[in-house]
């Protein structure tokens, strides 16, 4: 990890966010650049989602993959969508791992075809959208899908203001991370999304039920946990900023 990448993360902030800066978070930088200087980055990241998330573990190394690829310059984009029945953790699976993205380039729920649109500085290059059990046919289904084929440069839209047209763009590089539970997905989809189906009987019902009653008992200090985060949230912040042809 190069000084210029950390630094540049806090030479972002203001005088008073710079003063304000914790131990915590020079120590998560310095593991940060430790890993990222050995090459462990895609492991140190994907052992803290297993910890947090049971099994699952394609899903994780797809999502992971997204993220590298919003850094490569002439990308066509990797999105992911989870399907499976309710309650056996597709859903968790990607919460968990947008928790490891540094916050500004993670948004997730609540989303419209407009605010895709319409979100200006909220939506940056390069953010992480998740959206819940989408439906592929409804409007929104349809705007995702305009919008990765522009995964580049981002979706043109010409809107009317006071009886003019006024083009407005989507962020450029935008990985969406969808949870559905139909996997009837169509060609354009598959060839887009990497399509991963969450196991759903009564064996991983039991094995869910399990890594939470560990995690209840405190499996972890939050404090742990926490330094963890952050640390994840430092080398996907330097993952996005390494773009590569």
């Amino acid at each position: 990890m190069s000084e210029s990448l950390l630094g540049g993360l806090s030479d972002t902030r203001t005088s008073s966010e710079k003063q304000a800066e914790t131990e915590l978070e020079r120590q998560a930088k310095n593991k940060a650049r430790e890993i990222a200087d050995s090459g462990q980055t895609f492991d140190y990241v994907f052992g803290v989602w297993q910890k947090r998330h049971h099994g699952d573990a394609p899903l994780g190394k797809a999502l992971f993959f997204s993220l590298g690829c919003q850094s490569i310059s002439n990308a066509l984009g990797i999105h992911v969508a989870a399907t499976g029945e309710g309650g056996y953790g597709k859903s968790d699976g990607i919460k968990k791992m947008g928790q490891l993205i540094f916050p500004t380039f993670w948004k997730n729920g609540g989303f419209t075809p407009q605010t895709l649109y319409y979100s200006g500085p909220d939506m940056p290059d390069g953010v992480v959208i998740g959206l819940e059990d989408i439906v592929w046919g409804s409007e929104l289904g349809v705007t995702v899908k305009r919008i990765t084929n522009d995964f580049l440069e981002g979706a043109l839209r010409v809107s009317t203001v006071e009886m003019k047209g006024v083009e407005v763009r989507t962020a450029k590089r935008i990985a969406f991370w969808a949870s559905c539970v139909d996997s009837q997905a169509d060609e354009q989809i598959r060839d887009r999304f990497i399509m991963y189906n969450v196991k759903s009987d009564s064996n991983r019902r039991q094995e869910i039920l399990g890594h939470m009653m560990a995690r209840d008992e405190g499996d972890q200090l939050p404090e742990e946990s926490e330094f963890e985060t952050k640390v994840c949230q430092v080398l996907t912040y330097d993952l996005r900023r390494s773009c590569s042809t």
